[in-house]
């Protein structure tokens, strides 16, 4: 949506105007932003916003209603501030005293990327791929259950029967082991198993990130196997990250054992262990930004841009290009859905950070402002 049309479109929602369908368009782009503030970010944000309603009123834009707010995402700002702080938000030039020009920054947008969704592609032992993704939930669960009872697929090589679930960029995917263990694939990520049937435990290999609900088999152990590190369950719920040169695990539900080649450790539900330099290292987890890709949020707590860059990479399926001088230590936190478009992500992004995002084609620029 153009930010002359959003600014409108709360004009007319301000003065009770908004058709029932201009009301939903506005909550839909209202919930894609979800960026807590610090306190200090917040008094600023709560006096701008009363500076646009004393303009919104002098200028008779706004009605004599009260001004009510459409779904609080900011739960701090008062429901007085809530559509003027949004008008500041979009940059409408209310600050410019009476010079309506428009100040509204060109993004460089020439093309909408929309965010990643469901998609996979599951290699079979005989190299054969079958995209899962293009299946119907009918020819899933019948692809499921050929693998449960080991039909149709099986190598004539029972030390060969390995399968691969490959998401890649833009992607995401949830599967069911033949075991009943339940996984959901991050984009970029792949996973390999085997036939449990034929063996004495579980056994996966993960690159990137999954969630797992492993299905409870005391005779039977679980293992997570990535570059540097191994999970052992029995039965439990945790999260594995595995990308570049670290392995990260949190539990939320059950225990597990963390090792690399030279220790090991308990982890407890609501601890996280991570792997890297091949030291061993756990804490307290924040168990809702830890899981929050697969609740569909981006959630951003004291990260630095590269943190957030590499996020968006695998999401939105783009490359990254940062401009000399920018500093990559500066902390930033922040909850967006990941259902936004990667213009929408910037545009919020470009608000709270201090540096300039712009899209060209498939790249995303990072420039000093």
């Amino acid at each position: 949506m153009k930010k002359e049309d959003l600014y409108n479109l709360i004009r007319k929602y301000n003065a009770g105007l908004a058709t029932d369908e201009e009301k939903h368009i506005l909550e839909q782009w209202y919930d894609k932003l979800q960026i807590p503030l610090s306190e200090a970010e917040e008094a600023t944000v709560r006096n701008k916003g009363e500076q646009v309603l004393r303009r919104l009123q002098a200028q008779n834009i706004a009605s004599k209603k009260p001004i009510r707010a459409i779904r609080p995402v900011y739960r701090w700002i008062g429901v007085a501030c809530a559509v003027a702080a949004l008008l500041l938000l979009i940059g409408y030039p209310f600050f410019q005293g009476d010079n309506t020009q428009d100040v509204i920054q060109n993004i460089g947008i020439t093309n909408i990327i929309p965010p990643g969704g469901t998609k996979a592609e599951l290699i079979l032992p005989d190299g054969k791929r079958v995209d899962v993704s293009a299946l119907d939930e009918k020819k899933i669960q019948e692809l499921y259950s050929a693998l449960a009872t080991n039909q149709s697929f099986s190598s004539s090589d029972e030390s060969d029967n390995k399968y691969e679930l490959v998401v890649p960029k833009g992607g995401e995917f949830q599967f069911v082991l033949p075991d009943g263990t339940k996984v959901w694939m991050n984009a970029h990520s792949k996973l390999s198993f085997s036939d449990f049937d034929q063996q004495s435990e579980r056994r996966v290999a993960l690159q990137g990130e999954a969630y797992f609900e492993v299905a409870k088999n005391k005779s039977k152990p679980f293992y997570v196997d990535t570059k540097d590190a191994q999970v052992r369950v029995l039965g439990t719920h945790f999260n594995v990250r595995a990308y570049e040169n670290q392995t990260r695990t949190t539990l939320l539900e059950g225990s597990v054992s963390f090792s690399n080649q030279l220790e090991s450790i308990v982890l407890k539900p609501g601890q996280f262990g991570e792997n890297s330099d091949s030291k061993l290292k756990t804490g307290i987890a924040d168990i809702s930004r830890e899981i929050a890709w697969k609740n569909d949020e981006f959630y951003f707590k004291e990260d630095n841009i590269t943190y957030i860059t590499r996020q968006l990479e695998r999401w939105y399926d783009i490359t990254v290009a940062f401009d000399t001088g920018i500093s990559m230590q500066t902390g930033y936190t922040g909850r967006i859905k990941r259902t936004a478009t990667l213009q929408e992500v910037v545009e919020m992004l470009n608000y709270v950070m201090d540096v300039k995002m712009e899209i060209k084609g498939n790249k995303l620029f990072v420039e000093r402002k």
